[in-house]
């Protein structure tokens, strides 16, 4: 098998067999660094105490730039340093030394400035702590701008204060287009178009799956079953974010759905289910060409979900692993698998986890919708013929358990303890499995 396997989730770059593209899963996630990374990380702060500005500087840009994705570049000219992210749709541009550092994104191009975009513009700036949005006047362009002073921005101020302008930018690039019309996308050539093979293969995985799901929720009465409709809900909007990976209009719809359940207002679960039903509803009326303005493939450098250790997403998958077996022994399969499903996608959307975590999460998707890693032409998945490939399974949990013993010597996934009498168990007893792991970093004593 090939490496690129082994943190591909982490990695977020798959290539396909042969020459094909790449296929891109969730969101970007920085848990990735090198022993050489963190060592700039290190240094960065140790050499910003010492009031060695510009060296800290570029040890900080050593840090973050991305060797296997190239997602941030940088030059040192004029005892400046001049740099430039990708983050999704959008690129932010920037200049630093030793007394200040300016970043700025174009995010929109204008030709007329309504009363509504710019007080949505004023009241967007009151979210924003580090960057502030901006009018270009002579080349009608919304930009989104920085400014720092260099001796007050320790490297974990910058990293907050880059983070925060890539991805509000890349946030706010595809939000004002799609509620101003007349707006213009604006330095997107970065943007790398998915092949017509598989925007067809996504495009059919999302209207069926939402087609299916929607058929099971109308299996359940909707008040007695509340809760299972809502797991089942958001199973679904976390497979849609994670496998197929959406930019764009269709990012922002999902997010939306996302944003309705878990919403601080006085809504029932009852209310939030209806809601987030009638959007599914609504996204199965998308046209095929509509969808496909959300699929292709982008850089970034920086996380959107905020990093974690594998003690938070254990703690949050035992408090919820208990909720699936009333259903599986009431012969409610259907929910007891899309719980199991929602505890790996509540935590992949929500928690930027090791490597090590996101490659056993790898092997669960793989098997829940193998036909789909089928589809896209991927090898060497561990489920064929309706069966679990022990022997395949088995390999590669030898090479994750190899590779995360390095970190965690007592990391143990055992898939003899898995269940393999059919596709439920087996998820079921994963899940379990899991939670199980230690992932201590202290070599428990020989008794």
């Amino acid at each position: 098998m090939n490496n690129g396997f082994f943190n591909f989730f982490n990695q977020i770059f798959i290539k396909k067999q042969g020459d094909g593209p790449y296929i891109q899963f969730g969101k970007y996630s920085d848990r990735n660094k090198t022993v050489e990374q963190l060592q700039y990380w290190k240094n960065s702060f140790i050499l910003f105490n010492e009031k060695k500005y510009f060296i800290a500087l570029e040890n900080f840009f050593k840090y973050v730039k991305d060797p296997e994705i190239e997602n941030l570049s940088y030059e040192l000219k004029d005892e400046k340093i001049h740099f430039k992210f990708f983050q999704g749709s959008k690129q932010v541009f920037g200049v630093a030394d030793s007394k200040k550092i300016y970043a700025y994104s174009e995010i929109v191009k204008f030709d007329n400035l309504t009363d509504d975009f710019l007080k949505f513009v004023l009241e967007s700036n009151h979210n924003l702590k580090f960057s502030k949005f901006s009018i270009d006047s002579k080349s009608n362009v919304l930009k989104l701008e920085l400014n720092l002073i260099t001796n007050f921005s320790n490297p974990i101020t910058l990293y907050s204060a880059l983070r925060e302008i890539g991805i509000k930018a890349d946030e706010y690039d595809d939000k004002l287009i799609f509620k101003f019309p007349g707006l213009e996308s604006i330095n997107i050539g970065h943007i790398k178009p998915l092949s017509d093979y598989d925007i067809k293969i996504k495009i059919q995985y999302l209207r069926n799956w939402v087609e299916e799901s929607l058929k099971i929720i109308e299996k359940y009465d909707s008040v007695k079953f509340v809760g299972a409709r809502s797991f089942i809900i958001l199973a679904l909007i976390y497979r849609i974010y994670f496998l197929l990976s959406p930019e764009g209009e269709l990012l922002q719809e999902i997010n939306r759905m996302h944003d309705i359940f878990y919403a601080d207002n006085n809504k029932t679960d009852f209310e939030r289910n209806v809601l987030i039903i009638r959007k599914l509803e609504l996204l199965l009326t998308w046209s095929d060409e509509r969808i496909q303005n959300s699929l292709y493939f982008v850089y970034s450098t920086f996380p959107v979900a905020p990093p974690v250790e594998p003690e938070v997403i254990i703690k949050f998958a035992q408090s919820e692993i208990n909720k699936i077996h009333w259903y599986f022994d009431n012969e409610h399969k259907d929910i007891a698998i899309a719980i199991a499903e929602y505890i790996i996608g509540y935590a992949s959307y929500n928690f930027g986890a090791l490597p090590i975590i996101s490659d056993i999460f790898a092997v669960f998707w793989e098997i829940l919708h193998h036909k789909f890693f089928i589809d896209l032409k991927f090898s060497n998945i561990p489920y064929e013929k309706n069966n679990i490939n022990y022997l395949l399974l088995n390999q590669i949990f030898n090479k994750i358990n190899t590779l995360g013993q390095k970190n965690y010597p007592n990391l143990n996934f055992n898939i003899k303890h898995l269940n393999l009498a059919n596709n439920n168990e087996f998820l079921m007893s994963y899940i379990y499995e899991f939670v199980n792991c230690d992932f201590s970093t202290e070599i428990e004593e020989q008794k």
